[in-house]
């Protein structure tokens, strides 16, 4: 003997076909985000690494031989007994 379909059967059925969509598109939803979150924690780990190595120029940057050399090289500045050295045309004189 046959079954006959009936409204009880066709609910269930429609049930269960919403239940696997559903399960498939948070599948769909869970693969993106962990993507999602693998490139971001790439990007994260490059920034941290710029941030390092900026945060180490900053450091030497901010010490007395940084501001020395830029007084030396950009003012010009000597001290005492130091004998200046111009390159242009071999002349030195002391200050």
């Amino acid at each position: 003997m046959a079954k006959r379909i009936t409204l009880k059967n066709i609910v269930i059925v429609f049930l269960l076909a919403v239940f696997c969509f559903s399960v498939v598109r948070q599948q769909n939803t869970m693969k993106k985000l962990s993507k999602q979150v693998a490139e971001r924690q790439q990007k994260l780990e490059v920034l941290e690494k710029e941030n390092e190595l900026l945060q180490q120029k900053v450091d030497s940057i901010n010490t007395d031989e940084f501001a020395e050399k830029l007084a030396r090289e950009r003012l010009g500045l000597v001290k005492d007994g130091e004998k200046v050295v111009n390159n242009s045309n071999g002349s030195s004189s002391t200050k």
